[in-house]
């Protein structure tokens, strides 16, 4: 079930590895052009009936991150899903508390809680 950035997609391991390259790399701007299509993935997915960002999203998280830090005018919106499985509550609850994750990842790359 996903936490959304904005909209779909799944990197794939070479958009991984090129992520994990542009982040170790001294931005000069041409990171986010080359591995645009990373950045283009805004859906992070959590386990069944779970808050807890899966490490898998490390570099997703670390793009979006640089991307908002170079550009301090830029904001994002945080939605958090679940299923239908559990009661309307809990489901919102979970949806809160998987949105929360990704926020405190992103805060933890040192973006501002005003971008997000």
């Amino acid at each position: 079930t996903p936490t959304d950035l904005s909209h779909t997609a799944n990197p794939t391991s070479k958009q991984e590895n090129a992520a994990e390259h542009a982040v170790g790399e001294k931005d000069d701007g041409r990171a986010y052009k080359i591995y645009g299509a990373y950045l283009s993935n805004r859906q992070v997915y959590f386990d069944y009936n779970s808050d807890t960002l899966n490490p898998k999203y490390k570099n997703l998280i670390a793009v979006h991150a640089k991307y908002l830090l170079n550009h301090p005018q830029s904001k994002i919106s945080l939605q958090g899903h679940s299923d239908e499985r559990g009661t309307p509550e809990y489901n919102k609850d979970l949806g809160m508390r998987r949105a929360v994750a990704v926020k405190n990842a992103f805060a933890a790359q040192g973006v501002k809680n005003a971008q997000l």
